[in-house]
């Protein structure tokens, strides 16, 4: 936000969306940080932890996933496995807008690096919206499974022992029924600083 145009007190927020067909949807929100902040690296500082952004969603430009249309032909079971590792899959960067929902299903996977104890985080969200139903893996094991909730962005506290330092695994599969689908998931962390001493 440009600081300048904001006051103490009440503000007024103006909002024109337009849209030319199919299903139209918003989404919007205004946080504050107090402190110093990090823009360079994608992470800042609020409250009295590190903020990390460990998966990037739409409003940051969005992450490289492997992902397919087609079921994978070794099975669901092995193919969340963090261990699992071949996949006859295309690879580019996803944001909120770029999978049509035709087809109905796309299958997506991503490796990130956590460079802390997860159980040591202040907090540790996932973040997603999407359209129509999506389930989630967090290496090889069930973490999220949702029906359709209107396209909203969602914040999910995650099952810390799902994940480990070092190296994990997202799997993800979202279904749509029709019309045009979507999904925008992100992760992040906040962690104290003693944490990340050890860390270049």
């Amino acid at each position: 936000c440009e600081v300048k145009n904001l006051h103490k007190g009440k503000n007024v927020l103006s909002v024109v969306v337009e849209n030319t067909g199919g299903p139209g949807h918003f989404d919007l929100g205004m946080t504050a940080t107090f402190g110093e902040a990090n823009q360079g690296g994608g992470n800042g500082t609020r409250g009295k932890g590190k903020i990390l952004r460990l998966l990037k969603d739409s409003a940051h430009n969005g992450e490289r996933w492997q992902y397919s249309f087609e079921e994978p032909e070794m099975g669901m079971e092995k193919w969340v496995q963090s261990r699992f590792s071949k996949w006859n899959a295309k690879s580019k960067v996803l944001t909120r807008d770029d999978w049509d929902g035709h087809p109905n299903k796309i299958w997506l996977r991503k490796e990130i690096e956590i460079a802390f104890e997860p159980r040591e985080a202040i907090r540790l969200d996932f973040t997603a919206a999407w359209d129509d139903d999506l389930c989630v893996w967090l290496n090889g094991k069930e973490f999220l499974k949702k029906g359709y909730e209107g396209g909203h962005k969602n914040v999910y506290p995650c099952d810390r022992k799902l994940l480990k330092k070092g190296k994990n695994v997202i799997s993800i599969l979202v279904c749509n029924g029709g019309g045009r689908g979507f999904f925008d998931v992100g992760m992040e962390a906040e962690v104290k600083p003693e944490a990340l001493k050890n860390i270049r």
